[in-house]
């Protein structure tokens, strides 16, 4: 399970504690609750619909420091399920 989908886990569980989270055996996953599968659908939307331009803020041709840390950004920012693009 991903970051997004424990931190999904976790706000409906507090917000909606009657939901059923249980996990379907079924690829994709999925829950057991036609409700809580819906949630999950848009929670999961609303990430996909993040997406962050590096291309102002670093150059493809960075080397040492800041290549490093260009890589270490995206990196975090994808565990939290936000996308990252340099066009």
């Amino acid at each position: 399970m991903d970051k997004s989908q424990k931190d999904f886990e976790h706000w409906i569980e507090a917000e909606r504690p009657k939901l059923f989270l249980d996990l379907l055996e079924t690829y994709p996953t999925r829950y057991s609750d036609p409700a809580t599968e819906r949630l999950w659908q848009a929670w999961q939307a609303s990430r996909q619909a993040i997406e962050i331009d590096l291309s102002d803020c670093f150059s493809p041709y960075d080397c040492g420091d800041e290549a490093v840390w260009i890589d270490q950004l995206k990196k975090q920012l994808s565990v939290k399920g936000i996308k990252t693009t340099e066009d």
